[in-house]
């Protein structure tokens, strides 16, 4: 089975589905910027893989931020939701995965501060669970 997208060590993996099926390419998207890029030109498609994509890469700003404190980094977070918001305004399952990824931020920030790990927004972008509700969104 082709992977759509992965979480990797190097970034965010997906399949460029504007070559298929001549072509099968897994570009690296390291930035959320790439990663909104790839969704506005349309690399991934499919409701469930752009909410998977949106959230993975609001989870890439986090990781890679510079910022020094927590007031820093909640302004950034904001930003990088704010950036993947503007993808795909009609994108129901992107707006659920930013909202989503809000929650968990908050949630994580409330229970450890500054040390907020990137593990929690990883696991949910990435997790079957998550994928299976962004399927059925529209029937909730």
């Amino acid at each position: 089975m082709i992977k759509t997208i992965e979480w990797t060590d190097e970034g965010v993996v997906m399949i460029d589905q504007r070559l298929l099926p001549t072509q099968e390419l897994y570009p690296v998207f390291r930035t959320c910027e790439e990663v909104a890029k790839a969704i506005e030109d349309m690399v991934v498609r499919g409701a469930p893989a752009i909410g998977v994509a949106a959230a993975m890469g609001i989870a890439i700003g986090v990781k890679n931020s510079n910022a020094t404190s927590l007031e820093d980094l909640e302004v950034e977070f904001a930003q990088l939701c704010a950036r993947i918001s503007r993808t795909r305004p009609t994108a129901v399952n992107l707006f659920w995965s930013v909202e989503r990824m809000v929650w968990v931020f908050n949630r994580a920030r409330r229970s450890m501060g500054w040390l907020i790990p990137i593990a929690p927004l990883v696991s949910l972008a990435g997790s079957p669970v998550y994928r299976c509700k962004l399927s059925i969104i529209r029937l909730l």
